[in-house]
């Protein structure tokens, strides 16, 4: 069983009277993501079409505008969530993508569950064979929204429309 959370206060530590437990935090988890303004760009893939999403990702990516590493990232991190889907979910799912302002938009959804509304969220241990594809997603993207509902689960990766960093710079061709 998890430990709760605790409080640690002027040297001293015990449990938090006011955490309401995993069950509470975990509401949102389970509700839906709006849909996605306009017509998104939607492509619906399973085995042996990995090559085609990361083509579709790349060229959306160049269209929007970001730098080749920043699309690189986009491309990693889209491929990885859709592997999962392939590997964990029935071997296929949906993914959309689309534009606003500020970002590019990439959303993969599939008919499986993920019960813990951290995953992705917390560094695997070096020993654990697994659980590390969630948590690259998660330091490529500047946002990613992870909802698992009785239909299945969307994993919305967001990418800031951003100069590119001196890393990015390093990177690009």
């Amino acid at each position: 069983m998890p430990k709760p959370p605790f409080i640690r206060r002027d040297g001293a530590h015990g449990a938090s009277p006011r955490y309401p437990g995993v069950g509470e935090l975990a509401g949102p988890f389970s509700v839906s993501l709006p849909e996605p303004p306009g017509s998104p760009v939607e492509f619906m893939f399973g085995t042996g079409s990995l090559a085609v999403l990361r083509s579709l990702v790349s060229r959306e990516a160049g269209q929007a505008g970001l730098s080749p590493g920043r699309a690189g990232d986009m491309v990693t991190a889209v491929n990885e969530v859709a592997s999962n889907s392939l590997r964990h979910a029935g071997g296929r799912g949906r993914l959309r993508m689309w534009h606003t302002p500020d970002s590019v938009i990439c959303e993969v959804s599939d008919d499986g569950h993920i019960d813990d509304p951290l995953v992705g969220r917390v560094r695997p241990d070096v020993d654990d064979r697994g659980g590390r594809g969630l948590w690259m997603v998660n330091h490529l993207c500047e946002l990613v929204q992870l909802r698992s509902t009785p239909t299945g689960t969307t994993v919305r990766m967001h990418f800031g429309r951003r100069p590119p960093t001196q890393q990015e710079q390093r990177r690009s061709p």
